[in-house]
């Protein structure tokens, strides 16, 4: 099982799901600044509720979209 789990190829960059610390580190800000100064936006893209109950959310960003999103408003990422 953990060999099958090891030799499984990883999704390209763009289709990985981020974290809310992810996009944050992406685009240079803290968490707290995307969760309520960026992804509140209309414009920002919206996140998967990838959790496993009804009452657990568990939000995770599409990276590509992020990426994109990033690169239509000229904010340019902070390494």
């Amino acid at each position: 099982m953990l060999i099958q789990t090891l030799q499984m190829p990883k999704p390209p960059k763009n289709k990985e799901l981020w974290n809310s610390a992810q996009p944050a580190n992406y685009l240079g800000l803290s968490k707290n600044k995307l969760m309520y100064s960026v992804a509140c936006k209309k414009t920002f893209p919206k996140p998967r509720n990838v959790g496993d109950s009804l009452n657990s959310t568990i939000y995770r960003w599409l990276a590509g979209e992020v990426m994109s999103w990033a690169e239509a408003h000229k904010i340019q990422q902070k390494l």
